[in-house]
């Protein structure tokens, strides 16, 4: 680093003068090594000199500083940062001069994923790093095409500091609690309103709220384009660095996925760094080599993973509702959703908010203005939500559905979507279920679950090249390259949970989603959470089942626990036969079974089985979905149990003798594990 010349010498510094093979790397240098740039050339490049490539393309807007604010003197130089998922890698000192903001550091206080770390402990990871990360790999990316494309394509410096300054700056838009305060909060108050928008006006009011120098204002409006991803024709490959609105694939996604798989400990198979060093631009577009099919396609498979596994996990949901409710109360007394229409009121609101809302009655004498009745009614009725939350008292879970593939891809789902309300599946609540359900005892969620492109294959607008020469790209037809993928790429899940605590609300839910479902998609229609294990005393349907899958096959009567080992009392009990020996497996499980968790616990918080399930029993598991049971067949195999159990009961004496005299040995995995851990 040389402050007097404001150059940073680097590998590609001396690549551009020819004192280093283009190929070769020393590996000790940070591999995000940015350009600085000099006022007084005009230009880009190492000293003043533009590296063999042109110095600036007509029209194309020329950094007039080294990007110092009023406050100091300008940054010579840039930062190196160490980052978890890129290695060490250095900003420039435009970026960093954003960096070194109030702006900027507000999204210290952004969660990533919003309120995913009250499910996934680990999910900590803010839009801070994020923003950094994906600044990075927009560098990356944009400074690979113009070393080796650059020339040809008209390419200069100055686009690859716009890029990476678009990716830095790309979530300053971002509100508390990451989309939820978008999509549901405001959504909710019947306010439309965009996070990009946001970020290119508070990326104005930054710049010059702290002075920024070397930042005008056609560099604030190619940013903006740059952020918004839309199609141009003057080299338009650049637009599709930071958000590529014409396949998917960019580098805000490429940071995300990875840096969320990382703290949420979630595998996935794409190799995300070959992937970016088999690109070039054809067609005025990005193009992959045709061998990364299978790649793109994993990077694509990620995203609907996360999405299944993570975003949508149904206990990440049921925290997202109690905070949208919450907010909506707050909102009545303190108008924080006020804050969205100028950037300097909108900087004021981060993830501190539902703190805010907690503590308000707590230091209401000393911190806040006393509230009129109905706005304290209204903080009380917040905090009565956070309380529950704190508790984890959360919304429960009570059954969901998958929408089938022919509804969506006909179009009859758009029409028996708009009729998806609380107020019309209350209504078909059961009468038998012992309470009455009201709308406002339900949370409805009709999530989409897809590959970026809706049903279609996203990689059919993917533009490919055979060889490094190729100056002509194509498409490639899936099955030339990949042998099993989906007829239809795209879910429609539908979930309803209910606001009250008490399992029998739990099981009235559940009941009315499974009568609404069969209504509008007929009777055949098949839960996505059929069996459940039920509360003590009426566990009789689970335990035909077990007994018929123990009479196929003998070792599942074999594997069951010895009666000692916490099972349960009652009538279904008295039997020694098969149904007995699985009743009581069923009663140990929930203690004793290998993998088997308290409600609420286990995992990071991600067992589908616990506190969510429509006996309402708070642990096990949750079948898959190939073993679904009816309503009516559930009646015929409980009736069928009751008989089973009665013929047997004059044995039970004996047998339970007879089980006492043998002697214990280790226990094996029981059958009743088995089935309950699927």
């Amino acid at each position: 680093m040389d402050d007097d010349d404001n150059v940073i010498f680097s590998q590609e510094a001396m690549r551009a003068q020819d004192l280093l093979y283009g190929g070769h790397n020393f590996g000790s240098e940070p591999q995000h090594t940015q350009y600085a740039f000099s006022a007084a050339a005009g230009g880009a490049g190492p000293s003043g000199q533009n590296g063999g490539r042109q110095e600036r393309s007509p029209g194309s807007p020329g950094f007039q500083g080294a990007g110092g604010t009023a406050a100091g003197p300008p940054r010579r130089h840039g930062k190196i940062f160490s980052d978890p998922v890129h290695g060490t890698f250095r900003l420039d000192p435009i970026n960093v001069a954003v960096v070194d903001t109030p702006q900027f550091q507000r999204l210290r206080d952004l969660h990533q994923l919003g309120l995913t770390h009250l499910i996934f402990p680990s999910a900590v990871h803010t839009r801070f790093e994020h923003s950094l990360g994906t600044s990075y790999k927009a560098f990356e990316v944009a400074e690979r095409i113009f070393r080796t494309q650059g020339g040809d394509l008209g390419m200069d410096k100055y686009d690859i500091m716009l890029a990476s300054l678009a990716g830095l700056t790309h979530d300053l838009g971002h509100g508390p609690f990451s989309h939820v305060f978008e999509n549901e909060f405001l959504r909710q108050k019947g306010i439309e309103w965009h996070h990009e928008s946001m970020s290119t006006r508070i990326l104005e009011y930054l710049v010059d709220d702290n002075h920024i120098e070397g930042i005008t204002q056609e560099h604030r409006q190619k940013v903006e384009q740059l952020i918004k991803g839309d199609v141009h024709e003057d080299r338009g490959f650049l637009f599709d660095i930071v958000n590529n609105k014409r396949c998917g694939i960019d580098v805000d996604k490429i940071d995300y996925l990875q840096r969320d798989a990382l703290m949420c400990d979630v595998n996935i198979g794409c190799d995300f760094k070959r992937l970016l060093m088999m690109t070039k631009v054809i067609d005025n577009q990005i193009a992959y080599k045709w061998s990364e099919y299978g790649n793109l396609w994993d990077l694509f498979h990620a995203r609907e993973s996360m999405h299944r596994k993570v975003y949508t996990h149904r206990k990440t949901k049921a925290v997202e509702f109690m905070v949208v409710d919450a907010l909506l109360e707050a909102d009545q007394a303190l108008h924080f959703s006020e804050n969205i229409h100028t950037p300097e009121d909108f900087c004021t609101l981060n993830d501190s908010l539902l703190n805010t809302i907690e503590s308000y009655g707590k230091m209401r004498g000393r911190m806040y203005a006393p509230l009129e009745d109905d706005a304290a009614a209204c903080i009380l009725r917040a905090q009565e939500i956070v309380g529950r939350l704190r508790r984890r008292d959360l919304y429960r879970f009570a059954q969901q559905f998958t929408v089938p593939t022919d509804y969506l891809e006909d179009g009859r789902w758009e029409s028996i979507g708009r009729r998806f309300t609380a107020a019309e599946v209350a209504s078909c609540a059961p009468s038998d279920g012992g309470v009455r359900l009201e709308p406002h005892h339900l949370v409805l969620n009709s999530t989409k679950i897809d590959f970026t492109q809706g049903g279609s294959n996203p990689l059919d607008s993917v533009l490919f090249f055979d060889t490094t020469d190729d100056v002509v790209g194509h498409r490639i037809v899936a099955n030339q390259v990949v042998g099993i993928l989906p007829r239809y790429h795209q879910d429609r899940i539908l979930r309803v949970y209910t606001r009250v605590s008490d399992p029998a609300y739990q099981v009235a839910a559940g009941r009315a989603l499974e009568a609404w479902c069969r209504r509008h998609f007929g009777q055949n229609a098949v839960m996505a959470t059929p069996a459940k294990r039920a509360p003590s005393g009426a566990g009789a349907a689970a335990g035909a089942r077990e007994a018929v899958m123990a009479e196929a096959d003998p070792r599942r009567a074999a594997a069951r626990p010895p009666t000692g080992l916490g099972g349960r009392s009652g009538s279904q009990g008295s039997g020694s036969g098969i149904l007995a020996a699985t009743l009581t497996a069923l009663g140990s499980a929930a203690g004793a079974g290998p993998r088997s968790t308290a409600a609420g616990g286990g995992g990071p918080e991600a067992t589908l089985g616990g506190g969510a399930g429509v006996g309402g029993s708070g642990g096990g598991g949750t079948p898959t979905r190939s073993t679904p049971v009816t309503a009516g067949t559930a009646a015929a195999a409980a009736a069928a149990a009751e008989q089973q159990a009665a013929a047997e009961e004059g044995g039970a004496g004996a047998a339970a003798a007879a089980d006492e005299q043998q002697p214990r040995s280790k226990r094996p995995r029981s059958s009743a594990s088995l089935f309950h851990d699927a």
